[in-house]
């Protein structure tokens, strides 16, 4: 059986600054950057499609 699914998520990464946010239904989500050049924080985001949340992580030197 063939299941669709639509989840509305848009991950925008143009600035590099953290940032998750829910507008209009849509999960927003920047998961910064990687190498903390611009802004000094190392992250990722890890995102949790069964719960629609998203959560950062701090990346070690």
């Amino acid at each position: 059986m063939l299941r669709i699914m639509i989840i509305g998520v848009i991950s925008d990464t143009h600035d590099h600054l953290p940032r998750i946010a829910m507008q209009d239904g849509i999960l927003h989500i920047n998961p910064g950057e990687c190498c903390g050049w611009r802004y000094g924080r190392r992250t990722v985001a890890l995102l949790n499609l069964a719960a629609m949340q998203a959560d950062f992580i701090d990346v070690p030197l």
